[in-house]
């Protein structure tokens, strides 16, 4: 499993993109990801969330797939309690 961080994620859509943190594809580009791969949180792997969402920042476990058309997109995403203040982010 790769850590990665939510990068932005849209609930009306049902997708967003990721950043990986320590995988090969830390840092070169977006990682997709749809709400159907959001599989429930990883403090209690038992339990899945009614509504699959993403909040900005929060810090992600996932397998990370290369698509045909050469990107990446994120599967089987667990979610953690932790979050991780992007470069970007307004004290």
């Amino acid at each position: 499993m790769t850590r990665a961080i939510v990068k932005w994620f849209n609930d009306s859509k049902g997708y967003g993109f990721l950043t990986a943190l320590d995988s090969p594809q830390h840092g070169k580009s977006d990682i997709f990801v749809h709400y159907t791969e959001i599989k429930g949180h990883a403090d209690a792997p038992g339990s899945a969330d009614s509504f699959k969402t993403l909040a900005i920042g929060q810090l992600v476990e996932c397998e990370i797939l290369a698509t045909p058309r050469g990107d990446y997109k994120a599967a089987n995403v667990w979610k953690t309690s932790e979050f991780i203040k992007q470069e970007n982010d307004k004290e």
